[in-house]
């Protein structure tokens, strides 16, 4: 067994959406009003996995954030924790999607799915590294920093 310990201390999320004629419109969470009510945690025993964990949404004087935090485990094909949430209004001129996040210097994922990628294995993927300090972070789907994941069995 393979026992691996997560904890994301915090994570603004902002995405970004610019389009063609809309330059000015974008898609925002500040994990503002119920954050609970848009935001879900997921984890891998919905597939039979062992992991553990949950999301807190907490507010300091400057910023509100989600705190993640669990004991990820790859016990029984497991190994993730995540929290997940419905955006609307992204399309494929989607020019940014940019976070605020801060944690015990590991690498972490963003996973996009869109109408297209149907299948559980289909989906996009961004990775970054958190430090114990609030850093922005910039991805941006045309300069390749998302890439295309299609796993085949």
């Amino acid at each position: 067994m393979i026992l691996l310990s997560k904890h994301l201390i915090g994570v603004l999320l902002s995405l970004v959406l610019y389009n063609v004629g809309l330059c000015d419109q974008m898609v925002t969470d500040t994990f503002n009003n119920s954050p609970e009510k848009r935001w879900i945690y997921f984890a891998d025993t919905v597939m039979g996995g062992q992991s553990s964990g949950s999301v807190d949404f907490k507010q300091t004087s400057q910023v509100n954030y989600a705190r993640l935090v669990g004991n990820l485990t790859t016990e029984n094909n497991g190994g993730f924790i995540q929290i997940r949430k419905k955006v609307f209004g992204l399309t494929n001129s989607t020019q940014e999607i940019t976070l605020k996040a801060k944690g015990n210097n590991e690498i972490y994922h963003i996973f996009l799915r869109t109408s297209g990628t149907i299948l559980p294995w289909q989906y996009y993927k961004a990775e970054f590294k958190v430090t114990n300090n609030w850093k922005k972070i910039n991805k941006d789907p045309q300069k390749n920093q998302i890439d295309y994941v299609c796993l085949l069995y």
